[in-house]
């Protein structure tokens, strides 16, 4: 059987956002063409997991309280630099430590282009390098760019770098779609042959809880035109999209209420028409009780996990094209796409079609 090493910024057991969703993708991927897949993961626990085709090591790091320090730099760079190098650095002799498993695998897959850990040792064991993007950085911050010019350059400064090396010296370079296909061969010059477009998918099946159903749609049954947006508030795109619902559109369309999926960090509390759930285990529920779902996204790169799980569910959405990046509109007619500042206006036409 043959085996193959992915490496992991974090716990694929847990699926709190598009990375992790991508990572378990892939991996499912690799089970069903025959490989033995040794995960090496980051995460707060230390335990070794073996399944049929899986086993999973975990590379354990230090649970440490987030300072404001953390929350700013995350805010402004997707990352903490500061950290990342402690947690960099770590990885690498941490993977080290694993050698025996490490180096069973011919290839190596490098979820992201933080795991330098992963790619040092790859190169110490000459082994082929493979980097699996779920979006490209590079790409996010240019679009940044654009409304914040400082905190774009900041994030061009840091993430070109990174990608850069990463793309250069690896032997192959997934991306998952077309756009980012280009992006990569006109901003890097990559020979296009190490490049390989698998696109971003989801579980097709829906994971509806129907006891979980009813107790939001109990929750909720007060409130008419339930607007839906999905997110990783911890992620700056998302955060800023949950920003303008609050501050734009929650005003522009007062008798519209808007349900905030996703993880929390900085603990935001319900506004009178806008309400957080925090992370939820069972995410098809909460999309299947709203009206409509939306992604007000401004900047953001790849395929949108959100969007995909909220056609899933045969839900009439809305999107900027930032958003809709990487979907062929036409395949889904309930896809509808507009700029920002169109938002208000659409929401309330989409929910007088919805009745």
């Amino acid at each position: 059987m043959k085996n193959i090493s992915v490496v992991s910024f974090a716990d694929i057991r847990c699926p709190r956002n598009g990375y992790h969703i991508r990572t378990r993708y892939m991996i499912n991927k690799l089970v069903q063409r025959g490989y033995k897949v040794n995960v090496f993961q980051l995460s707060y626990n230390s335990d070794t997991a073996i399944y049929k085709r899986i086993a999973i090591y975990n590379l354990r790091t230090s649970k440490k309280k987030k300072t404001i320090v953390d929350k700013v730099l995350v805010r402004l760079m997707g990352v903490n630099p500061l950290r990342s190098v402690v947690t960099i650095v770590k990885s690498y002799f941490l993977i080290k430590e694993k050698e025996s498993v490490f180096r069973k695998s011919k290839i190596v897959l490098l979820s992201g282009c933080l795991m330098i850990g992963g790619y040092l040792n790859s190169k110490r064991n000459n082994q082929r390098i493979i980097v699996d993007t779920h979006c490209i950085n590079t790409d996010i911050a240019l679009k940044m760019m654009r409304s914040k010019f400082i905190i774009g350059s900041l994030r061009l400064l840091f993430w070109f770098w990174i990608e850069y090396i990463f793309f250069k010296s690896a032997h192959r370079i997934i991306v998952i779609s077309k756009e980012d296909r280009d992006f990569t061969l006109k901003h890097f010059r990559i020979d296009k042959n190490k490049i390989i477009v698998i696109p971003h998918s989801i579980n097709e099946k829906l994971e509806i809880d129907n006891n979980n159903l009813v107790k939001i749609k109990h929750k909720f049954n007060r409130l008419n035109n339930l607007v839906c947006f999905v997110g990783d508030l911890g992620a700056i795109h998302n955060a800023e999209a949950a920003k303008y619902i609050i501050d734009k559109l929650s005003k522009s369309c007062s008798d519209v209420n808007f349900m905030i999926v996703g993880n929390n960090p900085n603990e935001l509390t319900n506004r009178e028409n806008v309400f957080f759930t925090g992370y939820v285990k069972n995410l098809d529920s909460y999309i299947s009780a709203s009206t409509i779902c939306i992604a007000p996204l401004a900047y953001g790169g790849g395929v949108k996990t959100k969007v995909l799980d909220y056609l899933k569910n045969n839900k009439l959405t809305l999107s900027t094209p930032i958003g809709a990046e990487g979907i062929n509109v036409y395949d889904y007619p309930n896809l509808v796409i507009a700029d920002l500042n169109e938002f208000a206006n659409k929401i309330k036409e989409l929910l007088k079609i919805n009745k």
